[in-house]
């Protein structure tokens, strides 16, 4: 093989491989870099979900809690007009 064959894969060689190595680690740090993008905005996603689920259920609580309120509410009503009732019954 000529000198200048020789030469020419030598500093060939001297400058793919760097170069290879180089592109494999960037494609490595790329591929963790979107992975962990990845994650964090569903992690987000799931905080705010979480968050959305937490605020529904003390919503129906509230709401439950009015429609307890309202039921005492008729049954007070109830017991006070059956009472008179019956009073004015007795007084008949």
């Amino acid at each position: 093989m000529k000198l200048k064959t020789r030469l020419f894969l030598a500093l060939l060689l001297v400058g793919i491989i760097p170069f290879a190595v180089i592109s494999i680690i960037s494609l490595v740090n790329s591929t963790q870099a979107l992975s962990d993008q990845a994650f964090e905005k569903l992690e987000a996603m799931r905080d705010v979900k979480k968050s959305q689920v937490i605020d529904f259920f003390h919503e129906r609580k509230a709401d439950m809690d009015i429609l307890i309120e309202t039921a005492f509410v008729f049954k007070q009503s109830a017991d006070h007009k059956l009472i008179s009732s019956q009073e004015n019954k007795k007084t008949l």
